[in-house]
């Protein structure tokens, strides 16, 4: 899948260069993703070191950060996939969420690679994190849009 994506000028957000409210002709980046999916490759794929603190990726920090961003849950949903406890752990402690749905594998190509996933962060998950069983999120491993129709779905029926 190839998806094409156009940013807003960082100076006035607008999308469209000759409709720019910053006073300069910008020309805002076009950002190329390529999204390829094999389970296989990515268990067999080693971490080679990891940062000590975990980051926003720049353009989506967002509001996250902002005062007035302060009063708002986050929620949170981690992609579960093997040897991924020091991330998971990190990343836990930068957003900090009200609320965690971690993303299960379902259906997958191994059928039990979602319950080994819960086993292998069962204490990580619910001795530390406290997530409840009802706030699993199941998806098919191979089709990336079913997790965000899972998403969308969550948040209509919030």
């Amino acid at each position: 899948m190839l998806v094409r994506y156009r940013a807003a000028c960082t100076s006035c957000r607008s999308k469209n260069p000759a409709l720019a409210r910053c006073g300069e002709r910008c020309v805002p980046p076009n950002l190329f993703v390529l999204v390829s999916e094999s389970a296989e490759l990515d268990r067999r794929i080693m971490d080679e070191g990891i940062d000590e603190d975990a980051d926003y990726i720049h353009p989506f920090r967002g509001a996250v950060e902002r005062e007035s961003a302060a009063g708002r849950p986050k929620v949170w949903f981690p992609l579960l996939g093997e040897n991924q406890r020091i991330h998971l752990t990190r990343i836990n402690d930068l957003i900090n969420p009200a609320e965690i749905c971690p993303l299960l594998p379902s259906p997958a190509v191994d059928p039990r690679r979602g319950d080994n996933l819960v086993v292998e962060y069962r204490e990580l998950l619910f001795d530390q994190l406290r997530v409840e069983t009802r706030n699993f999120v199941y998806a098919s491993e191979t089709n990336a849009f079913e997790a965000y129709r899972q998403f969308v779905w969550r948040h209509l029926t919030a």
